[in-house]
């Protein structure tokens, strides 16, 4: 039964279960001599957000959750052998802590030969610890290696963890863990593939916490959450501050791999994996990864999350999977297979969604950086958004934590190098999805709004501090496309709500749940009116240019009155907020200049000399100033408040990260 079920995760974490390489021999590195002491520290991350935990990226030097042997229950100062070893662990009473010296090795290979046993069987509770980082950075922590492994056609106990989670609330924090392997090898032929985790947790325990611990040569992972469908572990697992480096054997390799279960995985390190975190795609399974650095010479892509698990009546990529706050480093130059140089792939559609924003890629756009696969169970539920892109930091497609009423579209939208690729349908998708933004509940915080299979869907945009409990709630059988559809606030309860046309009527589901309502009767298609609020009451009214004169609809629902005259049409008006009032102002460009009419009733002000026209601008608030911007999507630049001839690239050096006042940085 093992030879099976250890056959079935090598087609579950490889890309493919069929390629065929020539046998490579390598050497096992079992000796010191690679260790790294990798100390970054958090200055080094840009992201304020990460800056919040003063502890270094990566562990050591720093590291303010240090154990002494001061006031631990069990001290080891000597290792008298395997069988000691095992017996002590595993006779630490409920909730001790045994604290191993700096200075010690522990050598657990043939550790069947010896003991008896597979394992060590870690008890509810316990904490294993040392002092690395300790002594000003100079304290490495002690060793704990092995030289055992097995091969995959040949699966015996050699193949099994070194430590088994065997309790609730285990902790592992200031140790390093070597294991037989640093080599990539071949994963073919099957015999070839090396085998060996260092810490697993399943049998539905929960709680563990590994810390300011460095990993490496560990053929299969690092360290392993869940396994198999009825051993998962869900709730508290943390991986933080730790140094994972050289787990790269081909077919496998992981520093982290969730196979059913749930852990938060943040302020790592992570170099020269196959995979640093991967993901069966086991219904209900996920992570959150967060200010991780992920620095070159990853074998393959960094971040993964297959497509192994059953949802709507096909086969899933996990449940939810937030990755943000992280650097990614990597270019790919170390891939072993050719085209594969992205950071993050999705093999399949998460059953709530894939979150990846506020992270900085070294890859050019979003394209080269990430990317979901149609492995089972088709595209979707992949929200990405506020990222950084390339070495000269351009900012991608930004998106407000907090619900603007004064443009009801609440982000900014740069399309030529943004992440809207990975937003909606791709070719052969089996969904129909499409997202959008607004305030559900009227807390003023931004909730997402997506629409698959014409039914409306929302969830909190800060849902991932839910974790794996996040859900999408079905608020509205629409049976219309997203295109069709206009989010807005039209009436004064601070909630969004819906409009659409058929026919000669406008009609609104308000608070987008409500049966469909008469809002206004007119024959002028929707697409020729803007929405905007023109008399600053908080309600979104509705704006029309026919040629020769200017008329509102006031909160949308009243007669039209015409406030103004002018020759322009539609398509060459923007509707925005360009002096300090509450008040849209209408804004447009003609090949000339940039003009505005205060709130749309005064003549044309000219802003700035221009040889741009309207249908190639964006209006939209970039700087946070409450005072519409105009942006050059294509070259990615800014003219603030529209009267700045001086035009700005949308880099973080304009727009410094710590103070841009979209996403969570």
């Amino acid at each position: 039964m093992k030879k099976v079920f250890l056959y079935s995760i090598y087609c579950f974490f490889t890309v493919s279960c069929t390629d065929k390489e020539p046998l490579q021999s390598f050497e096992d590195n079992t000796t010191n001599d690679s260790l790294k002491m990798v100390n970054l520290t958090v200055e080094e991350s840009s992201f304020p957000y990460c800056q919040e935990n003063p502890n270094p990226i990566g562990g050591g030097g720093g590291y303010d959750d240090i154990l002494s042997a001061t006031g631990a229950d069990i001290h080891i100062t000597s290792f008298s052998g395997a069988v000691n070893f095992k017996n002590t662990i595993e006779s630490a009473p409920i909730g001790s802590v045994i604290y191993i010296d700096n200075n010690l090795t522990i050598d657990l290979s043939n550790f069947y030969g010896i003991t008896g046993s597979e394992s060590i069987i870690v008890p509810e509770g316990v904490t294993i610890a040392s002092g690395r980082g300790g002594n000003q950075g100079a304290d490495l922590g002690a060793l704990i290696y092995t030289t055992d492994f097995d091969y995959y056609t040949s699966i015996s106990h050699y193949g099994l963890p070194v430590f088994i989670v065997g309790g609730d609330n285990v902790r592992f924090t200031g140790l390093r863990f070597q294991g037989p392997s640093q080599q990539e090898g071949t994963n073919s032929p099957l015999s070839s593939i090396k085998f060996k985790t260092c810490i697993e947790i399943s049998n539905n325990y929960d709680g563990l916490t590994v810390d300011n611990s460095e990993f490496f040569g560990w053929p299969y992972a690092a360290i392993r959450v869940g396994k198999g469908y009825t051993d998962g572990s869900f709730n508290n697992n943390i991986i933080n501050n730790c140094f994972f480096h050289d787990n790269k054997q081909r077919g496998l390799g992981y520093g982290v791999i969730i196979d059913w279960g749930y852990a938060t995985i943040s302020s790592n390190i992570f170099e020269a994996n196959r995979h640093d975190i991967a993901g069966s795609g086991k219904t209900d399974s996920g992570y959150e990864a967060s200010c991780n650095k992920v620095l070159t010479g990853g074998t393959a892509h960094n971040f993964d999350m297959h497509a192994e698990g059953k949802s709507d009546g096909s086969e899933n990529a996990g449940r939810f999977i937030y990755i943000h706050h992280n650097d990614f480093e990597d270019l790919g130059a170390n891939r072993y297979q050719s085209g594969n140089d992205y950071n993050i792939v999705i093999r399949g559609r998460p059953d709530v969604q894939c979150r990846i924003e506020n992270n900085r890629f070294a890859h050019s756009g979003p394209a080269a950086s990430i990317r979901q696969q149609n492995a089972h169970g088709g595209f979707g539920n992949m929200l990405v958004w506020n990222n950084i892109y390339d070495t000269d930091d351009y900012l991608g497609w930004y998106v407000k934590e907090d619900w603007s009423k004064a443009n009801a579209s609440n982000f900014v939208n740069l399309p030529s190098s943004n992440d809207a690729i990975m937003n909606t349908p791709s070719s052969g998708s089996n969904y129909d999805f499409s997202f959008t933004f607004g305030d559900y509940d009227g807390d003023g915080n931004t909730d997402i709004y997506k629409l698959e299979n014409d039914k409306l869907y929302t969830i909190p945009y800060d849902a991932a501090t839910y974790g794996i409990s996040a859900n999408w709630a079905q608020i509205l059988n629409t049976g219309y496309p997203m295109s069709s559809l206009r989010f807005g606030f039209y009436n004064g309860d601070n909630i969004t709500d819906i409009i659409r046309q058929s026919g000669n009527t406008i009609y609104v589901s308000w608070s987008a749940n409500s049966s469909w309502t008469t809002l206004l009767n007119t024959s002028v298609p929707l697409s020729d009116l803007k929405s905007g609020d023109i008399d600053g009451n908080g309600i979104e009214d509705l704006f029309l240019a026919n040629g020769s004169t200017w008329r509102v609809s006031y909160n949308s629902n009243s007669s039209w009155t015409i406030i103004n005259s002018s020759s322009s049409l539609p398509n060459e008006l923007s509707l925005g907020r360009l002096n300090a009032n509450n008040m849209n102002d209408v804004f447009t460009a003609n090949g000339s200049n940039f003009r505005v009419s205060y709130e749309a009733t005064s003549s044309w002000t000219n802003l700035i000399t221009s040889s741009y026209i309207t249908q190639d601008l964006l209006i939209a608030d970039f700087d946070g100033d409450d005072i519409s911007d105009v942006i050059d999507p294509v070259l990615r630049k800014i003219s603030l408040s529209g009267t700045t001839s001086t035009w700005m690239n949308t880099k973080t050096a304009n727009f410094p990260i710590n103070t841009f006042p979209y996403g969570n940085f």
